[in-house]
């Protein structure tokens, strides 16, 4: 749908890390991506409807079971990969957050609401040394994650396009999650 950045991000439109060469197609009518930006870090990946969709009581049942699955798939992909790469920083936790707060914005200022957004999960993995450097414990911890960015180690920071790390850890999710 024009205007929509979720439409041309699924539909090939995006560019950098929202760009056709990190779209993972999932089942059940989802899409992954690695998050651009400022306050993103390695790993930091966005998983979304095709479809517009902007809340979770909009979703079919299928939708709905298959975000599950894909989340638990990328949990464990993700989890695999640090182990790879990083076996001595594994991941703890890989945090899930869904904010989508455009459309309610969007509502606001006189836009259609349905026209506004897909229903998108943040997957934010943190590792051991993530958490050392943040120090911070407990729930903190998750929430002091994106904020402080900066404050990670400098392996897992200042990601940009065609970066090689997130072309990587991309390529290994698109073999692991097509299987």
């Amino acid at each position: 749908m024009e205007g929509c950045d979720c439409c041309m991000i699924v539909g090939g439109g995006g560019t950098g890390f929202r760009g056709i060469k990190y779209l993972i197609e999932l089942e059940g009518g989802s899409v992954l991506s690695h998050c651009g930006g400022v306050k993103t870090y390695l790993g930091y990946i966005i998983l979304q409807t095709k479809r517009h969709r902007v809340d979770f009581g909009e979703l079919s049942v299928k939708e709905a079971a298959s975000l599950g699955t894909n989340i638990q798939r990328i949990n464990w992909s993700l989890r695999q990969y640090w182990a790879l790469i990083y076996g001595n920083d594994s991941i703890e936790r890989v945090y899930i957050a869904y904010f989508n707060e455009t459309p309610y914005i969007k509502c606001l200022s006189g836009q259609k609401l349905l026209e506004a957004s897909h229903v998108h999960m943040h997957l934010l993995p943190r590792t051991k040394r993530m958490g050392e450097a943040l120090n911070h414990s407990g729930q903190e911890l998750a929430w002091h994650l994106v904020e402080n960015i900066n404050k990670l180690p400098r392996e897992y920071i200042n990601v940009s396009d065609n970066d090689i790390r997130v072309i990587n850890l991309m390529n290994y999710l698109k073999e692991s999650l097509s299987s």
